[in-house]
């Protein structure tokens, strides 16, 4: 069901640049005689979507825009490890998680992502309410903050909650 997602996702945007991008390219190319991209076959475009999807920066929210910095992009994915943000800072674990199994097709592993309190920010972190009877004013911390609808636990009394979020 995921890779339908994906692969429908791709083909969309595929379709997006074939009728946008290389369509008005080859039109340019036969009213001027130039030839600048000679071979525009389904496979290219799908290697060019391929290589901005996972290797670009979105520019912001407000403008469906990216940016490719080629040198910077092989670095991440070299041996030479420079600390990266594919999403927005202030997302807690699971919706940077999502975004990132969605969007550049891995999955997380990083320190932030393992560790419960997020490194000590707390952005996912709950206030525990305790009882009705007993307010506790913990905290309630993933137990295994990478492990799929993990169970949360307070760390000043008993009581633990479910996670049921149902995400693709």
């Amino acid at each position: 069901m995921y890779f339908n997602y994906i692969s429908r996702s791709v083909q969309e945007k595929v379709n997006l640049l074939e009728e946008n991008y290389f369509k008005p390219l080859k039109k340019y190319e036969e009213e001027t005689g130039q030839s600048i991209l000679p071979q525009v076959t389904t496979d290219v475009i799908h290697k060019i979507y391929g290589i901005l999807d996972v290797n670009a920066t979105e520019l912001s929210e407000e403008i469906d825009a990216v940016i490719l910095y080629p040198t910077a992009s092989l670095l991440e994915h070299s041996y030479e490890h420079i600390t990266s943000i594919y999403t927005h800072i202030l997302w807690g674990t699971s919706a940077r998680r999502h975004h990132l199994r969605k969007t550049k097709y891995f999955t997380c592993m990083c320190k932030r992502c393992q560790d419960p309190t997020e490194m000590g920010t707390f952005v996912s972190a709950l206030r525990c309410l305790g009882t009705e009877n007993q307010p506790c004013g913990g905290t309630q911390l993933p137990i295994n903050p990478t492990a799929h609808n993990c169970e949360w636990s307070c760390n000043k009394c008993d009581i633990k909650l479910p996670n049921k979020v149902n995400r693709e």
